[in-house]
């Protein structure tokens, strides 16, 4: 590695901040300078308004949405809450 290549590296280095990745719901009541959210799939049930809310609004400064614009519409386009949907228990 040349003395070039180290300062970059060093440089870099120290711009990391070590993150981890969390779902919408337990981030609740939390905020982060950024936030990326990825829309790449799932359960229909859960890509809905109230979720897409929740997650943008964890963000201070900026929101990275990553999927395709399709799964976000999806997500506008729903209203439902969990509450609308029956939960069935076996017997």
């Amino acid at each position: 590695m040349t003395v070039s290549e180290w300062t970059i590296h060093s440089v870099i280095m120290d711009e990391l901040q070590l993150a981890y990745a969390m779902t919408v719901h337990k981030s609740q009541g939390s905020e982060y300078k950024v936030v990326i959210l990825p829309l790449l799939g799932g359960n229909p049930i859960l890509y809905n308004r109230n979720l897409l809310y929740t997650a943008v609004t964890r963000a201070k400064e900026m929101v990275i949405i990553v999927g395709s614009q399709k799964a976000l519409k999806m997500m506008i386009d729903n209203n439902h809450t969990y509450k609308d949907t029956p939960v069935y228990q076996s017997t």
